[in-house]
C-alpha cells in the first residue's frame, strides 16, 4: 500500500513531477529522468512516476529498464488500463508475447469496449502468427466501432495471411473510404492489387498514380531544384533508400551488389527506414561508405538531408511495401531517382524517373505500364547471395520417391495452382508433393490448405505439409525433394533462387507482368529457358517430363549449383559494374538534357 505523505513531502513530490514534465516537453530527457528519480526517493511506489520512467526508457530503447519500471507501476496501480496496456506492449517488444497477450486480456476485462486495445491485442496475435484469433478480435472490434479505419487496415493484414487476398483488398478499400488520407493503407492496397489482383495494366497504373496525386502533394509543392551538374565523368554519389536493411529476403539480392560496388566509380549512401536492426543491418552498414537511419524522421527533413548529401541518383528499394519512404522521393531530393528490386510494379510517382529491370522481366512487347521509364539491364537485374553458402547439395537417389515441392508463402495458394499441381501428380502417380510453410504449425492454417485442396484436383493424401524450420534447415529440406514448382500468377523471388541454388530444377509460367516473371528472369540467366512455360498445360508437361528420367534429373541436381555460380545470378561483381554503367548513362543523359535548357 502506498504510504500517505505529509503536506510538505506531497508538495515537494508534486513540484518534482511538474518540473520533470516541463523538462520532457523541452526535450531535456536526462533532466526529466533525474527529477523523476528524486520523486521516487520521496515515494517509491508513485505509479505515475514509475510509468513515466518506463515510457522514457522504452522510447529510448532501454527495454529492460522500461519493463522493470512498468511492472512496478502495474503493482502500484493494478487496475489501470493504460498501465496494463503499456506493460503488454513492452512485453511484446522484449520477446514475451504470451505474457503480453495475458496483460492485454487483463486490460480488456477492465475496458471491454476499448477498440484501440483490441487492435493492439490483434497486432500481438499477428506477431505470433495466430491469424485466426487476430481476425476474430478485429471483427468484434469493428462491430463496436464500424467507422474505425485502422481496424479495417489491420484486418487486411490478417486476411492476406489467411490466403483471403480479395477480402483483404476490400478491407483496405473500406479503411480508405473512412480515412482517404492514410497513405500507408493506400500503399498496402497497392501491394495487394499488385500481388493478388488481375487488374488491367492501365487500371493498376491508375491506382498507383492516385497515390502520388493524394500523397505526393506536399513534396511537389516544395520540390527541390538542382544546380547545374558537374562534369559527367566524376564519381557519382548513389543513395539507396530501404525499409528492409535487416534480415529480409531482399538482402539476398542487395548485399552482393553493395559488396561489389567500385568505390572509384560510386560513393554509396544507405538510408535505412526501419527501426529494427540486426546482424544483417550491421553487415550492410560496414559495406556502405555512409549510413543514415531515417526511421521515424519527418519526410521533409529526410529529403533535406539527402539534398545536403548531394546525392546524384537516389534509388528506392521498397516501393509500396512496409516502411517505404516514397513521400521523401516526391520532394525530388536528387536530380535522378529510380526504383529497383523491392516492389512488383510501377510506384506511380512522377518524381521517380526510372524503373530498373531487365529484358526477361520486361520484354519489348510487355503489356506492363509504368509512370517511370523502364530501364532494362542487359543481364539479369539481380544476383543472389545464399544466406548459408555452406549448405551442400545432395542429389536424390534414382530409386527414391519422386518429390515435387513448393516452399512458397501460404497466401500464394489458389485453386488454379492446386489444380495444376494435382494434374502433375495424376500423370506421375509415383510422386508426392511437399509443401513447407512456417504457418503449418497452426492447426487452422493447415486445415485451410487441406480444405482448399479438396475442392481441386490435388489429393491431400499425396501432399506432405511440413512446418518451416530455421533457415539452414529450410535449405536442407530441398535435398529431400526433386523438382521445384513455381507459383502463379505471382512468381517466386527468393524461393526461386533458393531452389536453384540447392540444385533443384524449377518450373515456372512466364506471365505478362514483372511480378509474374521473376523466376523467368532467373531461369533465363542460369541458362534453362526450357523450364519456362507459356501456359498451364505447358507447365504441367514440363514438370511431368522432368520427373520421367530420374538419371537425367539426378545429373541436373548435381550440376545446377555450378551453373548457378557461373551465371549472372552468381556474379555480384558483374551486376555492380552493369548498374554502375547504367547510373553513368542516366547521369550523362541528365547532363545533356540540363545543357539543352
Amino acid at each position: 500500500m502506498k504510504k500517505k505523505l505529509n503536506k510538505k513531502h506531497q508538495a515537494r513530490l508534486d513540484a518534482l513531477i511538474q518540473q520533470a514534465q516541463t523538462s520532457l516537453q523541452r526535450g531535456l530527457i536526462p533532466d526529466a529522468i533525474a527529477l523523476y528519480q528524486q520523486a521516487l526517493q520521496i515515494q517509491p511506489q508513485q505509479a505515475e512516476v514509475l510509468h513515466e520512467l518506463a515510457m522514457i526508457a522504452f522510447k529510448t530503447g532501454a527495454h529492460d529498464r522500461a519493463l522493470h519500471y512498468m511492472q512496478q507501476a502495474v503493482v502500484a496501480k493494478p487496475n489501470s488500463v493504460a498501465y496494463l496496456t503499456n506493460l503488454a506492449i513492452i512485453l511484446d517488444e522484449t520477446g514475451n508475447p504470451a505474457a503480453a497477450i495475458d496483460h492485454f486480456h487483463q486490460a480488456l476485462a477492465l475496458a471491454p469496449n476499448d477498440t484501440d486495445l483490441m487492435n493492439s491485442l490483434a497486432l500481438t496475435y499477428i506477431n505470433v502468427q495466430d491469424y485466426a484469433r487476430a481476425q476474430d478480435i478485429l471483427i468484434h472490434a469493428i462491430s463496436i466501432a464500424p467507422d474505425h479505419a485502422v481496424l479495417y487496415s489491420k484486418l487486411a493484414d490478417v486476411q492476406v495471411n489467411l490466403a483471403a487476398p480479395q477480402q483483404a483488398i476490400e478491407a483496405c478499400r473500406t479503411a480508405l473510404k473512412l480515412d482517404p488520407g492514410d497513405s500507408k493503407t493506400r500503399s498496402k492496397l497497392l501491394f495487394l492489387l499488385t500481388c493478388f489482383s488481375h487488374s488491367k495494366p492501365e487500371a493498376l497504373l491508375a491506382e498507383h498514380r492516385l497515390w502520388d496525386t493524394l500523397h505526393g502533394e506536399a513534396g511537389r509543392q516544395h520540390r527541390f531544384t538542382h544546380p547545374a551538374p558537374e562534369a559527367d565523368k566524376r564519381r557519382l554519389r548513389i543513395g539507396y533508400v530501404s525499409g528492409d536493411f535487416r534480415r529480409h529476403a531482399v538482402n539476398s539480392f542487395f548485399e552482393p551488389l553493395l559488396s561489389a560496388h567500385d568505390p572509384e566509380q560510386v560513393e554509396v549512401f544507405c538510408y535505412s527506414a526501419s527501426a529494427k536492426t540486426d546482424e544483417v543491418t550491421q553487415r550492410l552498414r560496414s559495406k556502405a561508405a555512409h549510413w543514415c537511419n531515417i526511421a521515424g524522421a519527418n519526410d521533409a527533413m529526410v529529403a533535406q538531408k539527402i539534398r545536403q548529401d548531394r546525392i546524384d541518383i537516389l534509388i528506392d528499394l521498397s516501393g509500396h511495401t512496409a516502411d517505404r519512404r516514397l513521400e521523401v522521393f516526391s520532394y525530388k531530393p536528387a536530380p535522378i531517382q529510380a526504383t529497383y528490386l523491392g516492389y512488383g510494379t510501377s510506384t506511380g510517382l512522377t518524381a521517380i524517373d526510372y524503373w530498373i529491370t531487365d529484358e526477361a522481366l520486361h520484354p519489348a512487347d510487355t503489356r506492363e505500364q509504368a509512370s517511370e521509364t523502364i530501364y532494362r539491364l542487359p543481364r539479369c537485374w539481380l544476383s543472389y547471395q545464399p544466406p548459408d553458402p555452406h549448405c551442400d547439395v545432395t542429389p536424390k537417389p534414382i530409386d527414391s520417391e519422386l518429390i515435387y515441392t513448393s516452399f512458397c508463402q501460404f497466401n500464394k495458394y489458389r485453386p488454379a495452382l492446386f489444380d495444376c499441381w494435382g494434374r502433375i501428380l495424376e500423370r506421375r502417380p509415383e510422386a508426392r508433393l511437399l509443401l513447407k510453410s512456417q504457418l503449418f504449425h497452426l492447426p487452422d492454417i493447415k486445415q485451410r490448405a487441406i480444405d482448399m485442396m479438396r475442392n481441386t484436383r490435388l489429393d491431400p493424401a499425396r501432399v506432405i505439409l511440413q512446418t518451416g524450420e530455421r533457415f539452414d534447415d529450410y535449405l536442407q529440406s530441398y535435398n529431400q525433394t526433386d523438382i521445384a514448382l513455381d507459383t502463379f500468377p505471382r512468381s517466386s523471388g527468393t524461393t526461386a533462387a533458393d531452389a536453384l541454388w540447392m540444385g533443384r530444377p524449377l518450373v515456372t509460367i512466364a506471365g505478362d507482368r514483372y511480378i509474374e516473371r521473376l523466376a523467368t528472369s532467373k531461369l533465363t540467366a542460369i541458362g534453362h529457358p526450357e523450364w519456362i512455360a507459356d501456359n498451364e498445360d505447358e507447365y504441367v508437361d514440363i514438370a511431368v517430363a522432368l520427373g520421367a528420367d530420374r538419371l537425367k534429373l539426378q545429373q541436373i541436381q548435381a550440376g545446377l549449383r555450378q551453373e548457378f555460380q557461373q551465371s549472372a545470378l552468381g556474379d555480384g561483381r558483374d551486376l555492380a559494374r552493369t548498374l554502375e554503367e547504367a547510373y553513368r548513362q542516366m547521369w550523362s543523359s541528365y547532363c545533356r538534357q540540363y545543357a539543352k535548357h
